[in-house]
């Protein structure tokens, strides 16, 4: 019954006491039983190393979830939470380690991957002239390569009525190879790594083969971010950063500056939220806006 239950409990419990047999007996044991609590994030952050400092300003440049939200309106709270983490890390890694240089790269962001809300090239064409006069010759190679027996007549008229609205077979015929059959290597990540030649120097590189499986570019964030810090390494754009030159940081990403000024502008609003009004990048930052520049 509920009382013999209760006695056993008890008992039970009473067994667990040991309290009163060794404090005070065991060499290196407190006498006290009074209980320390330690806060397990507070010890975390004993461990961290210094704040991220611009070497220019001083001003901390760690990337928190609020910042990407506030730069980034419609960024998912679990994507503003894991790519803070990750910027932090590959920022790090591949010296974007000022005001100006985060600013520029993630004033690229805002269109590559839409402000980190798409994070692979979307290729649905509604109108089938419009997708020939776009992609002629990708297309005619493409479809070549996978019917080496089409005429040019046949390749034309196929691409225009069977690749409108077709995402996925338009991804094979423009970034696919028969080596890979059923793959894409179309623009993945946060600053649209593309073309299997790329996806393979990124895998020799990483050691991440995303040549085997190209849609982690997609969903993993530490390898999305750490994709596009590695070609904004190997690209050199910091040097166009630190001139505040977003025409020459945008060309080498997409040399049709395709929405240049949407970069601009994301650029701007990035600098402010990172720089919160630290000097002298505030000062350089605002007297290096120029048509020169490429503002």
């Amino acid at each position: 019954n509920a009382r013999v239950n209760w006695e056993c409990e008890l008992e039970r419990v009473g067994k667990l006491q040991w309290w009163d047999q060794v404090k005070g007996k065991v060499e290196g044991f407190p006498d006290s039983p009074v209980v320390h609590h330690i806060h397990p994030v507070a010890l975390v952050g004993n461990f961290q190393s210094t704040p991220f400092l611009c070497p220019h300003c001083r001003t901390d440049l760690t990337i928190s979830a609020a910042n990407l939200i506030e730069i980034f309106p419609q960024i998912l709270d679990a994507d503003a939470a894991g790519y803070a983490t990750a910027l932090n890390y590959i920022f790090s890694k591949y010296k974007i380690d000022t005001c100006n240089r985060i600013s520029h790269f993630l004033g690229q962001c805002a269109v590559e991957c839409a402000g980190f809300t798409a994070f692979k090239e979307v290729l649905n064409y509604r109108e089938g002239d419009h997708l020939w006069n776009t992609y002629s010759g990708p297309l005619k190679r493409g479809l070549n390569r996978l019917h080496p027996d089409w005429t040019a007549t046949q390749i034309e008229k196929y691409a225009k009525t069977n690749l409108v609205y077709n995402d996925k077979e338009l991804g094979i015929v423009l970034f696919g190879d028969n080596a890979y059959p059923g793959r894409d290597y179309r623009g993945r990540g946060l600053i649209h790594v593309t073309w299997l030649e790329n996806y393979r120097h990124y895998t020799e590189y990483s050691g991440v083969d995303v040549v085997a499986d190209p849609e982690r570019l997609e969903y993993d964030r530490p390898v999305a971010a750490d994709s596009a810090g590695w070609f904004w390494s190997t690209h050199v754009i910091n040097q166009h950063a630190d001139a505040n030159n977003p025409k020459k940081v945008t060309a080498v990403i997409n040399p049709a500056l395709k929405e240049l000024n949407r970069r601009r502008v994301a650029s701007q609003r990035a600098f402010t939220v990172v720089n919160k009004g630290g000097e002298p990048c505030r000062y350089n930052w605002e007297t290096t806006i120029t048509s020169v520049n490429g503002w």
